[in-house]
């Protein structure tokens, strides 16, 4: 029998918090991962006790290296690979800002990072969800960053009607490449998902299907409980 998948807590930053509540300090290069170790700190810091904590985190990273890399780039062809920034060097894959969550909150299972542009953080979600509902994990954070903003969620296995639960995602589908487009609501930015999830969450049922500008699609279904 499939598991039934609950969002048991949510969280926005659009600024980095002054103190990060994790089970180790990291050192941070760039805004990017400053938010997101915010979002994550707080989505898990308000998720209720009772459930299990997150052992899987998926993240979705749209432009939060653009200025890392271009940076890298430019001190490369400048003076060199003596001239770089060691720094730098691992803010060139968007798998770093992934990895600096698991160290910093002890997140020592499966860890995948989406970098889809607009739709990168839905396809996390997306992802997430797969990976409770076919019982290979019993909680996992679902995040998303940009040089802007970071929107995390912890989502988790369970049987409906518990105490602390905010909604149920009985669809979450990433559709890939759409061919017919109607019935679809076009995601100008990343940011423009996390306010979808946010609106969602506040007054559930809420379907969303989202189309990018490159007509990738992502349809999500959450109820009420």
């Amino acid at each position: 029998m499939d598991t039934r998948v609950f969002i048991i807590s949510s969280a926005r930053a659009n600024v980095p918090a002054g103190r990060i509540e994790g089970v180790r300090k990291v050192k941070t290069v760039i805004r990017s991962e400053e938010l997101l170790l915010s979002a994550v700190s707080e989505a898990l810091k308000s998720a209720p006790a009772g459930f299990a904590r997150p052992d899987g985190i998926v993240v979705g990273v749209d432009n939060a290296i653009d200025s890392c890399k271009a940076e890298f780039y430019k001190e490369f062809l400048k003076d060199g690979p003596r001239g770089v920034s060691p720094l730098i060097f691992p803010y060139t894959s968007p798998n770093s800002v992934t990895a600096q969550a698991t160290i910093a909150f002890g997140i020592r299972g499966t860890d995948m990072t989406t970098a889809s542009g607009e739709v990168s953080f839905l396809k996390a979600m997306a992802y997430a969800y797969e990976l409770i509902k076919n019982g290979l994990l019993d909680a996992v954070v679902a995040g998303g960053v940009s040089e802007d903003s970071a929107y995390a969620m912890v989502l988790c296995a369970g049987e409906g009607c518990k105490e602390g639960e905010l909604a149920e995602i009985v669809n979450c589908l990433d559709a890939g490449l759409i061919e017919d487009c109607a019935g679809f609501a076009p995601l100008q930015s990343i940011e423009g998902s996390f306010a979808m999830m946010e609106n969602a969450l506040k007054a559930p049922p809420c379907a969303v299907k989202v189309v990018d500008k490159g007509g990738r699609g992502v349809v999500i279904d959450i109820h009420a409980l």
